[in-house]
C-alpha cells in the first residue's frame, strides 16, 4: 500500500500468486481528478533497479476520438528500463497513417555512478508548438514537429513502477 513518510510518497508493488505471468503493474491514475492539454509536468523521484523494472511517468488521452494505442498517442515524461539505471528517456507514441506505431524519443544518460537508484528532478514541458524534456535542469530533447489533430487528446498522468519476473 502507498503511503507518505518524511515527505516523499512511496510506491510499493507486491507479487500475486493470481497473475500467471507473474507481473506487477501498479498504476496510480489520475483519470477523472486531473487533466491538462498543455502544461508543465515535474516530479522528483527514485526508482528500483534490476532486471524486470520499468517505472515510467506518462500521459494518456483522458479520452479518445482516435481509438486505442498507438492511435490514441502517449508522451512519457521519463520511463527507465532497470538493467538499465544510467539512462532514461522521453517518448512521444503516435500511429502512422496505416495505424503502425511510431514514436520519437530522446535518451539521457547520467554521469558516473549515478542514476535512477538516486533522487532526480524529471521534466517536460508541452507547449502549443514543443514538448521538451529535462532531467535535474539537462535539457535533453526538444520535439518541436508534433502531430496536430483536430481535436488535441487532453492527457491523463499515470505512474507505473512495471515489474516483470
Amino acid at each position: 500500500m502507498p503511503g507518505v513518510s518524511n515527505g516523499v510518497l512511496h510506491i510499493v508493488a507486491r507479487r500475486e500468486a493470481t497473475n500467471e505471468l507473474r507481473l506487477l503493474r501498479p498504476e496510480w491514475k489520475s483519470q477523472g481528478l486531473f487533466a491538462r492539454k498543455y502544461g508543465r509536468f515535474e516530479f522528483r523521484a527514485k526508482m528500483p533497479q534490476g532486471k524486470g523494472y520499468w517505472p515510467a511517468l506518462w500521459l494518456m488521452p483522458e479520452h479518445s476520438p482516435y481509438g486505442g494505442w498507438p492511435a490514441c498517442g502517449e508522451i512519457d515524461v521519463m520511463e527507465n528500463r532497470g538493467n538499465y539505471p544510467a539512462v532514461v528517456q522521453g517518448t512521444i507514441h503516435y500511429a502512422g497513417t496505416s495505424g503502425e506505431h511510431l514514436q520519437s524519443m530522446g535518451r539521457f544518460t547520467f554521469g558516473q555512478n549515478d542514476g535512477v537508484t538516486h533522487f532526480h528532478t524529471y521534466l517536460l514541458e508541452w507547449t502549443t508548438n514543443s514538448i521538451s524534456w529535462s532531467v535535474d535542469g539537462s535539457l535533453y530533447k526538444t520535439q518541436t514537429k508534433l502531430v496536430h489533430r483536430e481535436t488535441h487528446p487532453i492527457r491523463r498522468l499515470l505512474i507505473n513502477p512495471f515489474i516483470s519476473s
